[in-house]
Order: C-alpha cells, then structure tokens, then sequence
C-alpha cells in the first residue's frame, strides 16, 4: 500500500513538473460562484445551503460528491482539459499549493460582486482577490520575481460572477418583489463596478487575458420560478429576475469593450451564456434534453427547492493580465425562479436587472482594456447560451430545457436534491442527460461541456473581443 501510495505521489508530481515546464501551457486562474466552485466550500463554514458535497452530487462523472454543483464536471474543468491542463483542487484544498503554476480556482458557491451577498456565508469576490495575492507571493517567493511575472502575465482569467448579487433578494425573503436598497439600474452599476475593480486590480499585477460568462434568464431558474405561487403547475418565469440579468449582461459587455480600450493588453474572451441557456430553456429536446423547465434534482415545483442531497437548510495587481468572464444567466427564467409563481413564467423585473448587468459590465471591460496596460479578456455570453438551450433543448441534445432533473415541485424547480436541505423528499429524473438543468439552479454537465466549448473556441458572436483559447494560445 505504502509503495504504492508513493508511485502515485512521485507519478502525480512528474505531470505537475511537465505541465509547468512546458512553454506552451498557461495558467488558469477562476473566480466566481457555484457555476465555478471545485468545492472551496467545503472548507469554509457555512451550510449545506452552499454546499454540494452529498449524493447525489457528482454521480455522473466523479462517482461521488466533490462539492461542485452539477451531477459531474463544470465549465472550468472542461476549459483545463481543453487547455491539456490537469484537473487543479480547490485553493482551499491543502493539495491547491502543488498547483500553483499551473493555476488556482477560488471560485465560492454562493459569492458575488457585492460583499454583502450571503456576507459570512461564502467566500467574496473581495477575498478570492485576496487568495490570489497569496498565490501570486507564494510563486514569488519559489520561482523568483521573474518567472512569476511570466506566469501571471501568460495566464487566463476566468470569471462568472454577478447572479448571487441579483437573486439573493428574492431568495432571502422568498418573494417575488425584489427587496433592494438600491434600483435595477444602481444595483447594476455596484456589481459591474466591483468587477471591474477587480478587473484593473489583476490587470496591475500582470493579468492580460480574461473569459466571462454573461448571466443566464436568472428568472426561469426552477429554484427562482417556485416563489411565485407553490400551489401551481403552470406558468412561467420571475421576469424581473431575468430582466436583471439582461441588464447586467448589457452593462458587461459595454464594460469590457472600453475596457479593451482603456487597459494596455487587455483581450478578453466574452460567452453569451445567457441565450445560450435560454434556447436550451424554450427548446430542450432540439439540444437533447427532455426537459428545460425543470431541475432534475430538488423538490417540489420544477424540484426548484434547493433541496438536492438533502444537507441545505483586486488581481490585475497582482500581475493578472488574461480574464475570462461569464455575463449573468437569464435569471428569470432559472427553474427555481419560475415554480414560485403562479402562471410559471418569467420573472420582468429579475429579467432586466440581470440585462442591465451584462450591458454594464460589458461597457466596463472594454473601458479597463483601454487603462489597464496589458489587459486582456474572455467575455462569454453566458446569458445567451443558457438561452438558447432553455427556449429550443432538442437543437442541443436535450429534450427538456425549462425543467431540472433533480428537485421537487413543478419543473423541479424547488431546492430539495439529495433531500438534505429542508426537504427530505426530491425527484430525480430517468435520465440526466435529457435536461438542460441537474438541479434547481444549475446546468448539468452535457450543458457545462457545451458551454465549455464555446467559452474556449466560439467565435466573437458568442465570446468576445477573445475566446479562451487565443488568450492561452496566441500571441496578444
């Protein structure tokens, strides 16, 4: 046992070494919520609420929960693998040091622009900011000032954050007004604003390349949709919710363009994940799916309670150069969303707060690419994505693009998979690989995998001004 134990360790290092020494592989660098998240919660207390590390989590690929919210692999596990880059552990994980050439994820289910958002709960945009000022003393302090300039220059920054900052009001109070101290367009700015900080801090410490995802119809999600009316089947999503998103993804793409601008190097990779999701949500089946609506883990309407598993009651500095951002899902339209209304349908308001969002944030990164010397970035348009896939599944291997696999309720949409997180009874659906989402919130991975190749090779209709492949491959 002991030798071999040791074969494995000196096996494991002998891929580290030659994945750090080839001149060829870049470092990659995330930051963001549970879209992201390897499992750094796991680490952190909090509650199961943000926490996926219980069955049925992790089924598919994993055979076993590694706390990340999907049945198997997310995004960035794709974006690796696309990148011939080993799997890298949590920057909580003790194990995350060994990989520190090859890239940290800091990403936290939960985490938001806004500092207050689930405030004690997770991991803050803020703090992941400050883990990578860790990691960038700790390469330093091994390598040498030079070789680590390297590194985080060549590197790629990979972000999806925004959609915590815009649900969380109706989450906290399950209800469909959207309680905020601030207006849709006020909210909007605060969150594009905090990214950008945090955009022009990493560009200020080497960063050039960055990948964002926009934000998806945050409304139809199955755990948004159930707090409109539990006691209906039918309807559609919290259009509010989504129409955040749709200002958020707006704001971001306008941010990233005079960004491109402002920063010196800045490229940056832009994936419309909103209508992407979308198009999955409205029309399931033409991607593969059964269903869109529904969560395939959770309980009650579109097992949209976040019950699955049963357990839930500045780096631009730092010489960050490359980064890779989501814009917000279509937040309206997230199972979870639309089961708490009475009709199902869309949530307006959440609908155009989430767009302004993603037309600030995108004006945001092309105003940091004009000031930020080196600064480059990947902006996906995750909103679109989502989209997509929500409004016609079968175009991309789902037959259900408006239902979660795994939940309770109408379109699965309340939070219950796994059956720790209040609600001891979830359904979980025949077949995963028919829906667009696992749980209530959350893609499952025949989406993370589709999402992941459009976020690395798309071209500019989908990720802009770069995709993720030119910022780890070509020359900027």
């Amino acid at each position: 046992m002991a030798s071999h134990f040791f074969f494995l360790l000196i096996l494991c290092l002998l891929t580290l070494s030659r994945a750090s020494e080839s001149p060829r592989k870049h470092a990659l660098f995330v930051f963001g919520d549970s879209f992201f998240d390897p499992g750094n919660n796991n680490y952190i207390n909090t509650s199961t609420l943000d926490q996926a590390n219980f069955p049925p989590y992790g089924e598919t690929h994993f055979h076993f929960p590694t706390g990340r919210f999907s049945d198997g692999r997310i995004i960035p596990d794709f974006i690796l693998e696309y990148a011939k880059l080993p799997l890298i552990p949590p920057y909580m994980s003790p194990r995350s040091q060994m990989y520190y050439r090859i890239g940290a994820n800091f990403a936290s289910a939960g985490a938001g622009a806004l500092a207050e958002t689930f405030q004690g709960a997770v991991i803050s945009l803020k703090t992941q900011l400050s883990n990578h000022k860790t990691v960038e003393e700790r390469l330093r302090k091994i390598y040498g000032n030079t070789e680590a300039k390297n590194t985080l220059s060549k590197a790629v920054y990979l972000f999806s954050i925004g959609t915590n900052d815009y649900i969380s009001p109706y989450l906290i109070t399950n209800s469909t007004r959207f309680n905020s101290t601030y207006s849709n367009s006020q909210l909007v700015q605060i969150v594009i604003g905090n990214l950008t900080t945090a955009i022009k801090e990493l560009h200020k410490r080497g960063g050039r390349k960055f990948g964002f995802l926009n934000l998806g119809p945050l409304g139809c999600l199955p755990g948004i949709r159930i707090i409109l009316n539990p006691s209906s089947d039918s309807g559609g999503c919290i259009e509010a919710a989504s129409l955040l998103a749709k200002l958020h993804n707006q704001a971001l793409a306008k941010s990233l363009k005079r960004l491109a601008k402002q920063l010196h190097g800045f490229k940056y990779s832009l994936y419309d994940f909103n209508t992407n999701l979308n198009q999955r949500l409205k029309h399931p089946s033409k991607y593969g799916y059964n269903q869109g609506k529904t969560a395939c883990c959770g309980t009650g309407r579109f097992r949209g309670t976040f019950s699955c598993g049963g357990k839930r009651p500045g780096i631009y500095k730092m010489g960050g150069r490359k980064f890779g951002i989501l814009n917000v899902p279509p937040l309206a339209c997230l199972p979870s969303i639309r089961a708490g209304r009475s009709d199902n349908t869309c949530n307006k308001e959440l609908d155009i707060i989430s767009s302004l969002h993603n037309q600030k944030l995108s004006k945001k990164l092309q105003e940091l690419e004009k000031h930020l010397e080196g600064f480059k970035y990947a902006k996906f348009d995750f909103s679109t994505a989502v989209s997509n896939r929500m409004n016609n599944p079968s175009k991309y291997g789902f037959k259900v693009g408006n239902s979660a696999c795994c939940g309770s309720g109408p379109y699965r949409g309340i939070y219950s998979c796994g059956g720790k997180r209040g609600l001891q009874e979830y359904e979980l659906c025949d077949n995963i690989n028919d829906y667009l989402f696992f749980d209530s919130y959350h893609p499952n991975e025949v989406a993370n995998r589709q999402y992941s190749e459009l976020f690395w090779k798309a071209d500019s209709n989908v990720t802009t001004p770069y995709n993720l492949k030119t910022l780890f491959q070509g020359e900027l």
